[in-house]
């Protein structure tokens, strides 16, 4: 074939005729951010670092206490077992709470002789609670603020993950973190260091660990319309993330061709099952909370450390059967979920996280990793 009938070329072509397509994501793209210079926006430490120092009434950033009663309010809102008094837990004299660090081990943990009250934060980024883990920290604390009146646990996910020892733990996302620090951006702007140093905060946490969900619409109907341009670019590209994308996609591909699952079309390291389809059949032609006719989505979620595979539902445009459906599971796989109605998206599973190390082939390590992942899947749709 002559280079001029390349159809690779021509869709690269038609793709670069049209790049003024990408002026959309600038909001995104084109900002300074200060955590993606130094690239830890993945890296659990320097986000408790970070909310450490929020958190700390009498740190520097010019909120005093406000990023720390607003997570209150959020503890309050979240506390569906009626575990504190609202009234006493809101009104508490907040400025002599102090901050510490990996503290035996917790993330962050905050105590106020003054109010008797300790709270304990677990943050999780990327990887899951390890063991007992929740259970061995919540004893710790009892241990050693035995005379304390009140005692706060709090288990800090990207999507308010239910903790291992829910009687104890409130759940937390995220989301509600950007909420807290956004509702006070808004009231005051400043111009500071600092308040510079927090807006990039809150954009990387909007764009790498919370759903934005106009740039997510943006970017998927930029996909659409370039799709075989962008695949090319994406299987070409070599940077490590891309590179396990690729191999992703492609043992997904094998997987497909085996009669095991269905890999998407619009997004290939997402697949679908035959039960689960015909638990929660597809929706009407571009509707569901991705535009992509699917009430749900197996799909794996890739980052610097490795990957791992999340089973995620879609609770928009559906019919009210389909949400009985989805209740039904929920129940099963996450049954202390107190957002469970009006949902736009929800994780209700997901595998261990596969790390890569240096020393690993990613040719050899990805396909049987992302095979486990899988199977791990399979089984777990089997015991539903």
């Amino acid at each position: 074939m002559s280079e001029n009938h390349d159809p690779d070329k021509k869709v690269l072509e038609d793709f670069l005729l049209d790049i003024d397509c990408l002026d959309a994501l600038r909001p995104w793209t084109d900002r300074f951010n200060i955590f993606d210079v130094l690239k830890i926006s993945s890296v659990e430490i320097r986000h408790s670092n970070m909310l450490a120092w929020l958190l700390d009434p009498n740190e520097n950033h010019g909120y005093g206490d406000k990023i720390l009663a607003g997570l209150l309010q959020k503890v309050a809102n979240n506390d569906s077992s009626g575990r504190y008094d609202v009234c006493s837990l809101l009104l508490m004299d907040l400025d002599e709470f102090e901050v510490a660090r990996e503290w035996k081990n917790i993330d962050i943990l905050l105590t106020s002789d003054k109010e008797k009250t300790v709270i304990a934060i677990e943050n999780k980024i990327w990887s899951g609670e390890h063991g007992d883990q929740l259970k061995r920290y919540r004893q710790t604390v009892e241990r050693n603020f035995s005379d304390f009146t009140r005692r706060i646990y709090l288990y800090l996910t990207p999507n308010g993950d239910d903790a291992s020892d829910p009687d104890s733990w409130i759940s937390i996302s995220y989301a509600d973190i950007v909420d807290i620090i956004s509702g006070e951006l808004s009231k005051d702007a400043r111009d500071t260091d600092a308040e510079v140093l927090i807006r990039n905060y809150v954009d990387m946490l909007r764009r790498d660990i919370v759903n934005d969900q106009e740039l997510d619409e943006l970017c998927d109907k930029i996909y659409k319309k370039h799709k075989k341009a962008l695949d090319l670019l994406f299987a070409h590209r070599t940077d490590p993330k891309s590179r396990i994308n690729a191999l992703i996609s492609d043992t997904l591909k094998q997987l497909d061709d085996e009669g095991l699952i269905h890999q998407c079309e619009e997004w290939p390291t997402s697949y679908h099952t035959d039960k689960m389809n015909a638990y929660l059949p597809p929706v009407a032609e571009g509707q569901g909370s991705w535009k992509t006719g699917k009430a749900y989505h197996y799909w794996f979620s890739t980052n610097e450390e490795g990957f791992h595979s999340i089973f995620e539902l879609g609770g928009s445009n559906i019919s009210d059967d389909e949400m009985k459906h989805m209740q039904n599971l929920i129940d099963i796989l996450k049954p202390k979920d107190h957002k469970r109605d009006n949902f736009q998206y929800k994780r209700l599973y997901k595998t261990k996280q596969f790390h890569l190390k240096e020393s690993d082939n990613p040719d050899e390590v990805v396909p049987a990793a992302v095979r486990s992942a899988v199977k791990d899947m399979l089984e777990m749709e089997d015991g539903l």
